[in-house]
C-alpha cells in the first residue's frame, strides 16, 4: 500500500506501519530488515523538513516495530513515536545508509556505510549509546549464523569481487568466506542455522537462489533453489512456481520454509520440498 513496511503471515498480511513510502512525513526506505523475539528492525531515511530534521539535511535511523506494524516506543528513542535509534544527521548522509541489520541474543548489529562501521547496540533498546562498533570498508546485508558469529555480503567494487565474509560477534574476522562468481548478480542472503547453509539471491541469467553448506567449517556450493532461468525460462514471462522474476530477497524459517521476495512479482513461501505454499503478488 506504499507503506514502508508490511507483515505477512501465511500470505495474509497482519499490519503495516504508517510511514508512506511515497513521500509521507519525508521518510524513505532503505529495504533492510532484522527479526527479534518480540519486535523487528527496519531501516529507513528520514528527509529534512519532518521529524525534527532541518531543511537541506537527512538522518538515517532504524526503527523498531511490532509484529502487528506498529512502532514501538523505547527510552531514549527518537521521532515523534520515540521508535528510532539514530545512526547520522548529515547533508550528504541521504545515499550512505544503513544496509544491514542482524540480531544475536541481545545485541543488535547495525552495518553503517556513512561511518563505514558495525555498531553494536544492547537489546532491549534504551538510549542511543553504541556497545561497540569495529571499522569494515566494504559494507553489505549481514546475518548470524549458528555459532553467533556475524556474515556479511561485500558488494563486488574495483577492491575485488563479491564475496560473503564472516566475523566473531567482537569484529575478528574469520577464515570462512565465499567469493560469489561474476555471473552471480545479487543482493541479499540468509543464513539457515538450523541446517548451517546460506540462501543467496541471483538475479543474474539464473533467476534462482544459491546454496551453500558446511559454513561454519568450510563452505562450498550445495546446490540451487527455484527453476533455473527464472520466469524467462521455458515459455518466458509465465508467472507459476519456483519461477523467480528477479528475486531480491530470501529468508528461512526453523522448519526450513524457504521465502523469496522478487521485485518483479512478490513475495512468496515454499516448503522444503520445493512445493509453494503460498504467494503474495503485485
Amino acid at each position: 500500500g506504499g507503506t514502508n513496511v508490511a507483515v505477512f503471515q501465511n500470505g495474509v498480511m497482519l499490519g503495516r506501519g504508517l510511514e508512506s513510502g511515497t513521500g509521507s512525513w519525508g521518510r524513505g526506505s532503505n529495504g533492510i530488515v532484522a527479526a527479534g523475539v518480540d519486535h523487528f528492525f527496519f531501516s529507513i531515511v528520514q528527509g529534512g523538513g519532518y521529524g525534527g530534521v532541518a531543511q537541506g539535511q537527512a538522518q538515517q535511523e532504524v526503527k523498531l516495530y511490532t509484529y502487528d506494524g506498529k512502532p514501538a516506543a523505547f527510552p531514549g528513542g527518537i521521532q515523534y513515536d520515540k521508535s528510532c535509534l539514530e545512526m547520522v544527521t548529515s547533508a550528504d548522509c541521504g545515499d550512505k545508509p544503513v544496509v544491514g541489520l542482524a540480531v544475536i541474543g541481545d545485541e543488535l548489529f547495525v552495518a553503517d556505510t556513512y561511518t563505514k562501521s558495525i555498531k553494536v547496540y544492547q537489546l532491549p533498546l534504551a538510549g542511543q549509546k553504541v556497545k561497540r562498533s569495529w571499522p569494515v570498508t566494504r559494507l553489505g546485508r549481514i546475518d548470524a549464523d549458528q555459532a553467533g558469529c556475524i556474515w556479511m555480503l561485500q558488494p563486488k567494487d574495483a577492491s575485488g569481487p563479491a564475496k560473503l565474509v564472516r566475523y566473531t560477534a567482537a569484529g575478528v574476522i574469520q577464515p570462512q568466506q565465499i567469493v560469489i562468481p561474476d555471473t552471480v548478480q545479487t543482493s541479499d542472503f540468509c543464513v539457515d542455522q538450523v541446517r548451517n547453509r546460506i540462501l543467496l539471491t541471483n538475479s543474474g541469467v539464473d533467476q534462482n537462489i544459491l546454496i551453500f553448506s558446511d559454513i561454519i567449517t568450510t563452505p562450498k556450493a550445495a546446490g540451487t533453489f527455484g527453476v533455473t532461468g527464472g520466469i524467462l525460462s521455458g515459455v518466458a514471462g509465465q508467472e507459476g512456481p519456483l519461477r523467480f522474476n528477479n528475486p531480491t530477497g530470501v529468508g528461512v524459517d526453523k522448519e526450513g520454509n524457504i521465502y523469496v521476495a522478487c521485485s518483479g512479482t512478490g513475495l512468496e513461501a515454499y516448503a522444503p520440498s520445493g512445493s509453494r505454499l503460498w504467494a503474495v503478488q503485485s
